[in-house]
């Protein structure tokens, strides 16, 4: 899932737009469904439903922003080591920026429509692409001002979670960041945030911000089985086999059910890929193992078993 956002790219489809580059252009066909929505003064969005964009400036603007950081910090009040401490110090960064803004004099609250903003703009923009299992995000800035960005990128696979999270500023900047998560599994978690802080041509704060998300895994290789049987000890009716499992494929950690013919004694558990069986009797018998991999998928194999030391070649079923 991809969210683009260009702040030169506006709901304006005269000159503006003619002066863009082709790929801005294409960027704004892919974001012309969405309008912008002002929900309080200082405070828009833009969503198709997916993907949402924020666009923050004035008292109230930042304000929004300061609450949301404070409220991420609460959150990791007790991480004192790992991710969780990094994420801590990054957004502690960030609160002190958002501080100094609000301390600040004359913030006017800005409309992303007006075009004289969407001009003072040129060159600005933030990019969030949510991926199976990857993330990717970018922030681009050139303005009168110092700007700053910070991006978090943070994956899980079966709620095991993997996080990349990193702030800074400048005068002006093209940061692109990636994460990736190896591995499989059935629930799969991607979310990239993006937040940009700068000001326009003439000094004026603004913020602007975005989220991806995609909840898909990558596919899962087939699970392939197959059983082999070696002849340890034969004594009159009485043979003795190692009856082994080999697994092809699949994702994760596997388990083994095995079923044993007629005659067929196992001297171990019965979750283990290799087995110690006895076959008893006259004639011959068979074991067939199934194995299920983390995500369900499941296969069985047949090996037969004779005495004298001979066994028919194995096969799937």
């Amino acid at each position: 899932m991809l969210t683009l956002f260009f702040c030169t790219l506006a709901l304006f489809q005269g000159p503006d737009i003619a002066q863009t580059s082709p790929d801005m252009k294409r960027a704004f066909w892919a974001e012309v469904d969405a309008e912008w929505v002002e929900l309080s003064p200082g405070i828009w969005e833009k969503s198709n439903g997916t993907q949402t964009v924020r666009f923050l400036s004035g008292q109230e603007g930042f304000s929004a922003a300061l609450a949301e950081v404070e409220d991420q910090l609460a959150a990791l009040a007790w991480k004192t080591t790992g991710d969780g401490a990094l994420r801590r110090e990054k957004l502690l960064a960030r609160e002190a920026r958002l501080h100094q803004i609000l301390q600040g004099e004359g913030l006017p609250a800005l409309d992303p429509r007006d075009k004289a903003v969407v001009h003072s703009l040129a060159g600005t923009g933030i990019e969030a692409n949510a991926m199976p299992q990857s993330g990717r995000a970018r922030a681009f800035y050139q303005g009168p001002c110092r700007g700053a960005w910070y991006i978090s990128v943070d994956l899980s696979i079966d709620g095991q979670a993997v996080g990349y999270v990193r702030e800074g500023e400048g005068a002006s900047f093209d940061v692109t960041r990636t994460n990736s998560m190896e591995g499989c599994g059935r629930d799969c978690r991607a979310r990239v945030f993006v937040s940009l802080e700068g000001c326009d041509s003439l000094g004026r704060p603004f913020l602007i911000s975005t989220t991806a998300q995609d909840n898909t895994c990558n596919p899962v290789p087939g699970i392939g089985v197959s059983a082999r049987a070696t002849t340890r000890v034969t004594q009159y009716n009485v043979t003795t086999f190692e009856v082994r499992a080999f697994v092809l494929g699949g994702c994760g950690d596997t388990t083994y059910a095995w079923k044993w013919g007629p005659n067929v004694v196992s001297f171990n558990g019965a979750d283990q890929p290799t087995h110690i069986v006895r076959l008893e009797g006259r004639g011959g018998s068979y074991a067939d193992v199934t194995v299920t991999d983390k995500t369900g998928q499941s296969r069985t194999a047949r090996v037969y078993l004779v005495h004298g030391g001979e066994t028919l070649p194995p096969r799937e079923l």
